[in-house]
C-alpha cells in the first residue's frame, strides 16, 4: 500500500462531519456526492458549528496488511495505538465549512452516501487516487459538544492490501489556545473565543 493514514488524519477528516449537527434540527443526505458538494449541503442546512478547541483522542482498534511481519504489525500498530491532540475550529469555519475541512485537497474522493441526522451520522467515503483505491466507512454520535466515531477503512494498491479500524471521540472544552494541530492556519482574530 503505497501510504497509511494516521489517525490524526481520521479525526482531521471526523472533527467536522460530527460537529456540523452540533444543533441538530435539520439533516443532510448526499449521495454520490464531493466533498464540496457535502459541505455546500451543510453550509445551506441551517446546521451551525460551535467554534473552540476540541480535544480529541483517535485508537488504532486493528491494523491488518498481508504479508506484513508480526513484527511490522505490533511496531505499526503500537506507533498509532493511542493519539491525543487538540484543533482549533474558527467562528467563520463553524459558519460556512469548506471542502477542505472534510478532507485534504484529493480530488479523487467521493462520498458514496453521507447521512446527518438526529445525533446521528452515517458515511462511506471512496478515494480512487492513481492506482490506489481505499474506502472508509464512518458512523458514529454526536451532540453540541462532543462526538464519537467508528470508522473502517479498507484499501487496495498495486503493493497490496490495508485494513483499519478507528475509533475517534472528542469533546469542545472552550476558547482556542494557539497551540491546537491546526494553529498555524488560523489567525488568532479569528480564533473561537469564549
Amino acid at each position: 500500500m503505497s501510504a497509511i493514514i494516521h489517525p490524526k488524519c481520521w479525526a482531521l477528516l471526523v472533527l467536522p462531519l460530527a460537529l456540523a449537527g452540533c444543533h441538530s434540527s435539520p439533516s443532510v443526505d448526499a449521495k454520490n456526492a464531493s466533498p464540496e458538494d457535502v459541505a455546500k449541503k451543510l453550509a445551506s442546512s441551517g446546521l451551525h458549528l460551535d467554534p473552540g478547541r476540541w480535544e480529541a483522542t483517535a485508537e488504532v482498534e486493528k491494523f491488518d496488511m498481508p504479508g506484513m511481519t508480526p513484527q511490522m504489525r505490533d511496531t505499526i500498530t503500537k506507533s498509532m495505538k493511542k493519539t491525543t491532540f487538540a484543533t482549533c475550529l474558527t467562528p467563520a469555519q463553524a459558519e460556512k465549512p469548506d471542502a477542505g475541512f472534510f478532507q485534504s485537497k484529493n480530488t479523487a474522493c467521493k462520498f458514496d452516501t453521507f447521512t446527518m441526522a438526529d445525533g446521528k451520522i452515517d458515511a462511506k467515503m471512496t478515494c480512487n487516487d492513481h492506482q490506489a483505491k481505499q474506502t472508509m466507512i464512518m458512523s458514529g454520535t454526536y451532540s453540541a459538544d462532543s462526538y464519537k466515531m467508528h470508522m473502517d477503512m479498507n484499501g487496495n494498491s498495486p503493493g497490496g492490501s490495508m485494513s483499519m479500524a478507528v475509533s475517534t471521540s472528542a469533546s469542545r472544552v472552550g476558547a482556542c489556545k494557539g497551540d491546537e494541530l491546526n494553529a498555524n492556519t488560523n489567525t488568532n482574530t479569528n480564533a473561537a473565543k469564549d
